[in-house]
């Protein structure tokens, strides 16, 4: 999917060329800078920056700042949260937010299953939830808890970026440090093969502040270790982990225990659960620990 939207914002840029020119709103624009705001902290929102000069007007700039949205992939709106992130989202009591999201969710959680033997699934090795990464989507999922935000905050914060750390927000674009170029103002929905002209970028964008919001919700999705490999699904933060250990009474058994009290916390990542939970299989019955790897 990151491919995908590497080509669409690719897509976007190539339209604007710095030196090329365009019409918006009656009037005849030329690119200054045209790329993707960047930033040593983290995503901007803002995909694709355009800077133009009106041809007649010289005093007349405009900033032209693009989210861009994959038209059918487009149910994740932050992905693989961090505790930087979260705190922009949610401000200083977002641990609180993301624990009750979990709790709410802790059958659902419960009821998943969290261990797949050797040949269960296409990798067709043992492998292990290490907990669950945090992210925000436009659609309802199992594990899955209401966003409580109004339509206008979801706009500025999730879709703009309001909220930013500044050094995301004042991002650098062609080597320029631009302030709030990394705020994004309007929203694109379409795919790379249906933009043939700038004038069809700028006829199907539309301002965030006018985009429909339907409900948005905080969602957490798996995390799995390959014991095989001993590789994880990335070292991701994660919301919520599964604490791994042999069973006390049974050493050819390995049990779980959710835990909710570290959420997005470094040393619970996705590698240092896997981390754990490869020492736990090294602790099991020799004669019982094959099944496992």
């Amino acid at each position: 999917m990151a491919q995908r939207y590497g080509k669409l914002e690719k897509r976007v840029l190539e339209l604007f060329e710095i030196g090329t020119t365009f019409e918006y709103k009656n009037k005849t624009f030329k690119v200054l800078l045209s790329d993707k705001p960047k930033s040593k902290k983290g995503e901007p929102k803002t995909d694709a920056y355009i800077q133009a000069q009106e041809v007649t007007n010289l005093d007349n700039i405009i900033q032209i700042k693009i989210s861009c949205k994959l038209v059918k992939e487009n149910e994740f709106q932050e992905n693989k949260i961090r505790a930087e992130r979260a705190l922009e989202i949610w401000g200083d009591n977002w641990e609180e937010v993301v624990k009750q999201a979990a709790l709410s969710n802790d059958k659902n959680f419960r009821d998943t299953t969290v261990y797949f033997p050797i040949g269960a699934r296409r990798t067709k090795e043992t492998m292990f939830t290490n907990g669950w990464k945090l992210e925000i989507t436009n659609k309802y999922r199992t594990l899955s808890y209401p966003l409580e935000f109004s339509e206008q905050q979801v706009r500025d914060i999730i879709y703009k970026g309001l909220t930013l750390d500044k050094s995301k927000k004042d991002a650098t674009v062609n080597k320029q440090v631009i302030v709030d170029s990394g705020v994004a103002e309007y929203i694109l929905v379409s795919a790379p093969e249906e933009l043939h002209s700038s004038k069809d970028v700028l006829e199907k964008m539309l301002l965030i502040d006018d985009y429909p919001i339907v409900q948005h919700y905080i969602v957490f999705t798996a995390n799995n270790f390959r014991v095989l490999k001993n590789k994880s699904d990335g070292n991701r933060p994660l919301a919520v982990q599964l604490l791994w250990q042999v069973d006390e009474t049974d050493d050819s058994r390995m049990q779980c225990e959710i835990n909710y009290k570290h959420p997005l916390n470094s040393n619970y990542s996705g590698g240092r659960i896997a981390e754990r939970t490869l020492k736990e299989i090294e602790n099991l019955n020799p004669i019982c620990k094959e099944k496992f790897i």
